[in-house]
């Protein structure tokens, strides 16, 4: 009989430490190995108990969850899950976490009550078997972004939903140098791209980073992101996305008209597509897939608005969310890509898009931006 995985759970809360435990142990897969207040302790109980998932809060004290997730992945990597609740004191730093290594972020929201909740325990089981399954690899560098930084200032949409209101920085954009890869077969025949979109979900705000940086500079089109994520941290994505990659990333609001280079991404629970006139319509009918926004809406409006002059990816992810939409993009001539398996956190959606036909290539992340700047290329220096 297969042992049951070995969690370690912190977070200075005992109240908190408390009901993750018994919501854990309801389901005979988990064994919890140890609960610590301290977070100094954590590296010490890693290499000890050996845990396989690590459930970890961000705001600790004198040491914050990001640097407790950089010293362990420094040490002997483990996959983490971020459990915690938006405070003005993290910001982005639940970003800078998963930076640092951590797979993914759980609200504490989500959580609430369910001590005695079937459904949030299944919730809560099936985030750590997700993580668990991760393979996460030893990392030397440093944060990408400084504890307690500010991030950019922020609006509100029209839906009272946080909108960024974030200058592009005038520094090019950061993140791994863009190889020289040719644009793919046959781009000088192709129509000159409109119109990127992106649908992500579990691991999608690295994978999202790394693209942005791999396409350079020469991002002359609006690229428009549907990441699955909880409303409570999105303001914090919009911030840290933008000072992580350099580039204008704004949260997409009802009628707004998509800017060449700017980076939009659709709010939390509200269904985002575009019209040929490059205007945002944001609603909220049943989710997709139980999904809302759901990447295969975005995508079946671009195949309609734009066909063969857009560009669809289908980034990391559990599920099937956008595999069908991006093989509609393909049947409408648009160039799409799906991430390869090696470089997921999780290859559910790209693997049902590769599936079902859907992806034109299927590349590491940094390979789909090259990709993408290549294609963008050919068409700028054309007469």
């Amino acid at each position: 009989m297969p042992s049951s995985l070995k969690v370690l759970l912190v977070d200075d809360s005992r109240t908190s430490l408390a009901s993750l435990a018994k919501m854990i142990s309801t389901c005979p897969d988990f064994t919890v190995i140890g609960m610590l207040t301290d977070p100094k302790r954590v590296v010490d109980a890693v290499l000890s108990k050996g845990p396989d998932v690590i459930l970890m809060d961000l705001d600790m004290g004198d040491m914050d969850g990001a640097e407790v997730t950089a010293e362990v992945m420094r040490t002997r990597p483990t996959p983490i899950l971020i459990v915690t609740s938006l405070s003005r004191s993290s910001g982005s730093g639940h970003f800078r976490a998963l930076e640092a290594g951590a797979v993914d972020i759980l609200g504490k929201d989500a959580l609430s009550g369910g001590t005695d909740d079937p459904a949030i325990q299944r919730l809560l089981h099936r985030k750590i078997k997700i993580v668990s399954g991760v393979a996460v690899v030893r990392r030397k560098g440093i944060l990408g972004l400084r504890r307690g930084a500010e991030p950019a200032p922020v609006t509100e949409s029209p839906q009272g939903e946080a909108a960024g209101g974030l200058g592009g920085p005038t520094s090019p954009a950061k993140g791994p140098p863009s190889r020289t890869i040719p644009p793919a077969p046959g781009a000088r025949r192709r129509p000159a791209c409109r119109i990127v979109g992106v649908g992500a979900s579990t691991g999608g705000p690295a994978a999202l980073q790394t693209l942005l940086g791999s396409i350079g500079p020469g991002l002359a089109v609006p690229v428009v992101v549907v990441q699955h994520m909880d409303r409570e941290f999105m303001e914090g994505f919009v911030s840290w996305l933008a000072l992580s990659t350099g580039r204008r990333v704004v949260l997409a609001s009802q009628g707004q008209i998509l800017e060449p280079g700017t980076v939009y991404i659709a709010p939390a629970d509200w269904h985002l597509t575009v019209t040929a006139r490059m205007v945002v319509l944001l609603e909220q009918s049943e989710p997709l897939h139980d999904s809302r926004p759901s990447v295969d809406r975005l995508f079946l409006s671009l195949a309609v608005s734009f066909g063969a002059s857009a560009i669809g990816v289908l980034l990391t992810g559990m599920g099937r969310d956008g595999a069908a939409g991006l093989r509609r993009l393909l049947e409408a001539g648009a160039l799409t890509f799906a991430q390869s398996e090696a470089s997921c956190t999780v290859f559910g959606m790209p693997g049902e898009a590769v599936k079902i036909g859907g992806a034109g290539m299927v590349l590491p992340v940094d390979a789909i931006g090259d990709s993408i700047a290549g294609h963008l290329r050919v068409h700028r220096e054309e007469p």
